[in-house]
């Protein structure tokens, strides 16, 4: 792989969480991937909670409805 491409590839999200569990399931030490995982994951979930509809500008947040909504009317 050339230089340039494993660099790319050693910085991805997925390579770090791969190269975690994977340390994980054979009892090796994980090293630094596990914090990079969840960097990783924290950053990407920030990104998608904090970011508004690019449609409506309306935040991502769902509204769930109140408990007597959902109750059966007889």
């Amino acid at each position: 792989m050339p230089g340039w491409l494993e660099a790319f590839a050693n910085h991805q999200p997925m390579t770090q969480v791969i190269d975690a569990v994977r340390a994980f399931l054979l009892d090796q030490r994980v090293g630094t991937h596990g914090w990079q995982a969840l960097a990783w994951c924290l950053g990407i979930l920030l990104v998608f909670i904090r970011s508004p509809s690019p449609s409506t500008g309306a935040s991502p947040h769902v509204s769930v409805p109140s408990a007597a909504v959902l109750r059966p009317t007889i």
